[in-house]
């Protein structure tokens, strides 16, 4: 019995994941051309549809799984463990698309991510913003800031700790010295 739901859950899964594979190649193809070159309204139309799946997969209580499967379909080896749910999405549903493209992508869309935008309206979002390039690189410029805090502040929490240790080593030897009254304490 429980063999039986755990097909049936694989099953939906994966009509899940090639649903939303055949909706991104449907409409790159309807662009023209896997090279996309119906002009950057057409690069964002795309982007726009792989956010919107992107959004329905990371909503669903089994993401991870996603992923996971995802990752199976990859035919190499040369995607990092770490990849972004939207790197692997991406590089399996359009696998003839640079990896430097798909890089500028992801970022672009984890920027609108942030900014809680609604997969409908993240072509007005990127022309608001300046365009595709220029919302990767303010994601790139965020998460490098946001890399550097954390490092100064995993390195604050260490000088700190360092600084209880020291006193708490000082007062241990304040503690073991032998006190004498103070009218019995040698000159020199």
């Amino acid at each position: 019995m429980k063999s039986n739901q755990k097909t049936a859950g694989r099953r939906e899964l994966d009509e899940l994941i090639d649903s939303g594979i055949r909706s991104i190649r449907a409409t790159s193809n309807r662009l023209g051309s896997i090279d996309l070159r119906a002009g950057p309204y057409g690069k964002q139309y795309l982007l726009q549809q792989i956010y919107s799946v992107y959004c329905s997969w990371r909503d669903h209580s089994e993401a991870k799984t996603i992923t996971a499967r995802l990752r199976g379909r990859f035919p190499d080896e040369s995607l990092s463990p770490d990849a972004h749910l939207l790197e692997v999405l991406i590089r399996v549903a359009l696998p003839k698309v640079r990896p430097n493209v798909v890089a500028i992508w992801v970022n672009a869309i984890r920027y609108g991510e942030e900014r809680h935008v609604r997969p409908f309206k993240l072509r007005g979002f990127f022309h608001v913003m300046g365009g595709l390039v220029r919302c990767a690189r303010l994601f790139g410029e965020e998460q490098e800031a946001r890399r550097k805090n954390e490092e100064a502040r995993r390195l604050d929490e260490a000088e700190d700790k360092l600084e209880i240790a020291q006193a708490r080593r000082q007062a241990r030897r304040r503690r073991a010295r032998p006190s004498m009254p103070v009218g019995m304490a040698r000159f020199f």
